[in-house]
């Protein structure tokens, strides 16, 4: 049985023997010229075969490389390298190199400080130097020296050389050597446009490898591309053009090593025009979506309005006077703000004055990033987001860029995106409009009032961010008297609060605001569980002057008017089970 009569499936052949069959013939050989040999003299330990001669150290490197060689060979038939390709590095000079991270292309959207996994550890597209030098510590083939004929050594606190170095590498080969140690005139050699200190050397321009050469990616990083249906074998299209090295005659040593800034070398126009081709191909063959980021940036502050100073104030425009246009707009609805907002840029920017939004209403809006921009550039002190479907990062986002914002109102809103008001970012609020939230029981409101659990740098209070509340409605929410007890513990400046419409509070949860000694009013109306004790504890409220006890069927009406009598605060009852403090009439005076 030979070898080459066996199945492909048989034969395991090493990929590092390159002729299988001329190996076992050689074996054959050997075996047969020794079949007749003296068996005793193997047990003098004499070998039959003299040794090999030891190998030197230049010798192992090229039988090192030239089994990568071949390694690389059996995966493309077409190439001819004996030599691995050396890693080229950033020139550092380029218009590439020296601008920043586009933050929109595939590597970008996986670096970790963008949001990303960090896992391709790629450089930005648009940063992927024009024109890569090879790296300091290369040597000659031939001499071992460096490319300012000096021995290889890292630059470690050395300055970086200003002048070019003198290696040549093939584009072919990848072989790197001295012009001068080939018998070459350095002033005669043409090197390749495309790539510094690249050209083709002469033993591979006699064997007639330039003549089939395909132009190699600009960095060894881009194989991971799917380039083939953009790549054929002739340069046919205006890209594949741009992808041929050209040449021109070389450079002379004492020229500066850079092109000036003010004449772009014709390759880099060359690369720029390659490189957009392959970040093309990319976003086509990539299946991760390229999006913008969600998070909406504040906009930069307005510059001011420059004033002229002398005679000509007297004689300026009162249209573009910015105090007289405010005093009008403070008497135009939103309509009309806007509306004159389209006039020209400088109505448009004593539009947004943060004077004439001191309110702002947003309810039944379907939010989108447009209308929290609106938002924060006019910085409102009172901001309504009634039946809105805004969610927790929306708030937490409102939150952390509105710190002169005193009134928020959340009616109708989800529970979800209420909870971003525990965040540290939250503004010292002192109105807060929680009626009607769904699924807002005693566990979300403990949540909501207990101390943040994130932190930012330069924070000393931990405690809750609302606990300088004034007036908070909690009306139809799902509580308990629980929940009561947490509001007292929390806030202990309360003024108005409203527990209207929750059919769970009963009059041990009203002992429990007694505790509040700046309790003035109170609203207890639809509170189905509540009887008349409920009066005998609020006599202990000093300070309470409006309550509320209306559709309440357990209390009755005499009770109620009782308890207005005896009040400290003049109190009187002016509706069913509706006491209010009585307002004083001032006697006018008419002159007769």
């Amino acid at each position: 049985m030979y070898l080459h009569s066996l199945p492909s499936t048989k034969k395991n052949v090493p990929e590092l023997i390159r002729d299988p069959v001329a190996l076992i013939h050689d074996v054959r050989c050997l075996v047969e010229k020794h079949r007749h040999d003296n068996p005793e003299a193997a047990v003098t330990g004499n070998p039959v075969l003299p040794p090999p001669p030891p190998l030197s150290i230049a010798d192992r490197e090229r039988m090192r490389v030239t089994r990568k060689g071949f390694v690389k060979r059996h995966h493309s038939d077409k190439s001819e390298r004996a030599f691995p390709r050396r890693r080229r590095t950033r020139c550092k000079k380029c218009e590439a190199c020296t601008r920043q991270d586009c933050r929109e292309c595939v590597f970008c959207q996986d670096m970790v400080k963008f949001g990303g996994s960090g896992r391709a550890k790629q450089t930005c597209l648009m940063r992927q130097c024009l024109r890569p030098m090879l790296p300091v510590t290369s040597s000659c083939k031939v001499c071992n020296l460096d490319g300012w004929k000096q021995p290889p050594a890292p630059l470690t606190g050395k300055p970086f050389p200003t002048t070019p170095s003198t290696l040549m590498e093939c584009s072919i080969c990848f072989d790197i050597v001295h012009p001068e140690c080939i018998g070459l005139n350095s002033k005669e050699v043409t090197v390749n446009d495309d790539l510094p200190n690249s050209w083709e050397c002469p033993q591979c321009c006699e064997q007639g490898r330039n003549l089939d050469y395909r132009p190699r990616q600009q960095r060894g990083r881009t194989r991971k591309l799917s380039v083939s249906s953009a790549v054929s074998s002739a340069p046919t299209t205006d890209s594949e053009r741009a992808m041929t090295p050209s040449k021109r005659s070389r450079l002379d040593p004492n020229e500066a090593w850079n092109d000036s800034p003010g004449e772009p070398a014709e390759g880099e126009q060359r690369m720029t025009q390659q490189r957009t081709q392959l970040a093309m191909q990319l976003i086509a063959s990539s299946s991760r979506s390229l999006v913008r980021p969600h998070v909406v940036v504040r906009p930069a502050p307005l510059p001011p309005i420059q004033e002229t100073d002398g005679e000509s104030n007297e004689h300026q425009n009162l249209v573009y006077n910015k105090v007289v246009v405010l005093a009008v707009f403070r008497f135009l609805n939103i309509k009309d703000l806007l509306n004159c907002a389209l006039v020209c840029r400088t109505w448009a920017r004593y539009s947004i004055d943060s004077s004439l939004w001191k309110k702002l209403n947003l309810s039944h809006y379907k939010l989108r990033s447009l209308h929290l921009t609106v938002v924060i550039r006019r910085q409102p002190e009172c901001l309504s987001l009634d039946w809105t479907n805004i969610n927790k990062m929306q708030l937490a986002w409102l939150l952390s860029r509105l710190p002169q914002l005193r009134t928020l109102s959340l009616q109708g809103c989800t529970w979800a995106g209420v909870r971003a008001l525990k965040s540290c970012s939250c503004p010292p609020l002192e109105k807060l409009n929680l009626n009607y939230v769904t699924s807002l029981n005693d566990a979300v409101l403990q949540e909501i009032l207990d101390s943040p659990t994130d932190s930012r740098p330069g924070l000393i209070d931990k405690t809750s961010r609302l606990k300088h509340l004034k007036n908070l409605s909690l009306a139809g929410c799902d509580l308990t008297d629980r929940g009561v007890r947490y509001i007292v513990q929390h806030l202990l400046d309360l003024e108005t609060l409203d527990l209207s419409s929750i059919g769970r509070l009963t009059d041990s949860g009203v002992a429990h605001l007694t505790s509040l000694p700046n309790l003035g009013s109170l609203n207890l109306a639809n509170c189905k569980l509540l009887t008349e004790t409920t009066l005998d504890h609020l006599t202990r409220c000093k300070a309470l002057k409006r309550l509320d006890l209306r559709h309440t069927t357990q209390v009755s009406t005499q009770a109620v008017i009782k308890f207005a009598a005896k009040s400290e605060h003049n109190l009187h009852v002016t509706d069913v089970k509706l006491v209010e403090e009585k307002k004083k009439v001032k006697a006018e005076i008419v002159d007769t």
